[in-house]
């Protein structure tokens, strides 16, 4: 599933890279106007939004390697996808039964950072080593897991950021057509897939940023939108425009037809999200 991301339309779905937690729209087209007044009207927000996203990298030194997306969903607490969790974790089956982790634990061989800050021409760092597996979830849904992270090191610039609010409340009032965006850290799309080079261009895993819609709600928990994504954006928060919240997270693509979230308001009882908010895995 990490490599299945998808890039719905070429035109109007661009994936601006992020400078200094901004969108850098400098190239932005009269096709992007749309989207650059939304990004204007939303500045603030989204200053805030994306220096809490982080790449998800692999590495015992530089250069570190950039796998995925993960973003604070509590204090000292990190999200991500279930699928993202094999990058930088095992689930050792002897202890699963009666492990409070359910046996996963975090590899000794691939030790994992996130970087807050892994920008492009970006000369700064926040980065945070992975400290503990907290949560992933065993099924096929969500497709969730969350780790806590170390207390700051020297190279991690401004401290640890604080967790990004989330849309919780169940909404009356649909979501197709609704205005979002994903921030996230895409790399190198391995099925060589022509559009995304069109959208992204090098892709190097430093942030992006992807507006677009919701398509569609499948079921009772999955959003189905078409921001532009690709290898790596799996675990990007799906942010709602009107709000400044996230409204879901972002797992898995099918080229030209769809992207899906996990729908937050719809595992809002999930224990690992309580958990989350509650500030019990924060310590």
């Amino acid at each position: 599933m990490a490599n299945l991301e998808a890039v719905i339309q070429v035109i109007g779905r661009s994936a601006w890279f992020v400078e200094g937690d901004a969108p850098d729209t400098s190239a932005a087209t009269a096709k992007d106007d749309f989207w650059v007044a939304y990004i204007n009207a939303a500045q603030n927000a989204i200053l805030d939004i994306c220096a809490r996203v982080g790449c998800i990298m692999v590495g015992n030194a530089e250069p570190f390697v950039p796998v995925a997306t993960g973003w604070l969903i509590g204090r000292n607490t990190l999200v991500t996808n279930a699928h993202v969790a094999g990058a930088v974790a095992r689930q050792n089956a002897a202890l699963a039964a009666t492990d409070v982790r359910q046996g996963w634990r975090l590899r000794t061989d691939r030790p994992g950072v996130v970087d807050f800050r892994f920008e492009k021409g970006g000369s700064k760092h926040s980065r945070f080593a992975l400290d503990e597996v907290l949560y992933v979830e065993g099924g096929d849904k969500p497709d969730l897991a969350i780790f806590r992270l170390k207390p700051p090191t020297a190279d991690a610039a401004g401290g640890m950021p604080s967790p990004i609010v989330m849309d919780l409340k169940a909404q009356s009032n649909g979501w197709s057509k609704r205005n979002v965006f994903v921030a996230g850290h895409p790399i190198k799309d391995l099925a060589d897939d022509q559009n995304v080079f069109k959208v992204f261009g090098e892709l190097d895993g430093t942030k992006r940023f992807s507006p677009g819609c919701v398509l569609e709600l499948l079921g009772t928990d999955v959003l189905a939108h078409d921001c532009s994504t690709t290898n790596g954006s799996s675990g990007s928060p799906l942010v709602d425009f009107a709000s400044s919240k996230v409204v879901g997270l972002h797992y898995f693509g099918r080229p030209g037809a769809r992207n899906e979230a996990v729908l937050l308001s719809a595992i809002a009882d999930h224990p690992a999200i309580v958990r989350s908010q509650t500030g019990e895995w924060g310590i």
